[in-house]
């Protein structure tokens, strides 16, 4: 079951009943629940999430269909909770992950890499205690992206050239902001997340994993009309 499949005309999504709903790249949702009286509107980046729609529609239904035409009492216990729930959110990142035997092997190493349709020429995966980096050559030229272990790095992702406001033009010299972790998701695994967090939303995920002096490389994206240099996979041997 999908509340997206229940009838569709002019960007306009059918619900249940009489509600409907608009919906963006990412779960960007505007409810309209007309019986109701009531509209829910929410911003999210959950591109590649298969069910994170689902998800959201059934809360708002759940908490749409326990409202009243009461006012409710005040609660100041519950407000101080939701207060102090809101204040600690943060943005989503990789756990600081496990702890690798061969880290110590491919540290600062140069891997060179066999053709590949990301153009990607060679990369290195230097990792220090709480943060790394991912330096590699492309079309453009040599390229870094920091990331954190156990939180974020916020910077800017290194490709130059995005859309500033409209999603197909190319706009020389612009970039976007973007936020990055990573972890060794077992000992012979790396993965790092970028989430675009600018004008356009994405999020790209980086697998490389370590086999003695040859790596894979794999990268998988979810964004509309960029990070296209960063979708492929490519295998690659450890400079000598």
């Amino acid at each position: 079951f999908s509340h997206s499949r229940l009838g569709y005309g002019y960007q306009i999504w059918h619900l249940n009943g009489n509600d409907f709903m608009t919906t963006g790249m990412g779960d960007q949702l505007c409810m309209v629940f007309k019986d109701k009286g009531i509209v829910f509107a929410i911003q999210s980046s959950n591109q590649g999430n298969p069910i994170s729609r689902d998800l959201i529609v059934d809360e708002a239904y759940r908490v749409v269909e326990s409202m009243s035409d009461l006012p409710l009492e005040e609660n100041n216990e519950a407000n101080k909770k939701l207060e102090d729930l809101s204040s600690k959110q943060e943005l989503r990142h990789l756990d600081y992950g496990v702890k690798s035997t061969i880290e110590k092997n491919i540290n600062g190493k140069k891997f060179i890499c066999e053709e590949n349709q990301m153009g990607i020429k060679w990369f290195k995966l230097i990792l220090e205690e709480n943060n790394g980096t991912f330096a590699y050559e492309n079309a453009q030229g040599k390229k870094e992206i920091h990331f954190g272990r156990g939180c974020n790095i916020f910077e800017t992702f290194p490709q130059e050239g995005y859309s500033n406001m409209v999603g197909k033009e190319v706009t020389k010299g612009y970039f976007y902001k973007d936020a990055n972790s990573g972890c060794w998701l077992d000992n012979e695994r790396f993965e790092i997340e970028v989430e675009i967090i600018d004008k356009y939303f994405g999020n790209l995920t980086i697998f490389i994993g370590f086999n003695e002096d040859k790596a894979l490389l794999h990268m998988s994206k979810n964004a509309e009309y960029f990070l296209r240099e960063y979708f492929g996979d490519c295998v690659a041997v450890m400079e000598k």
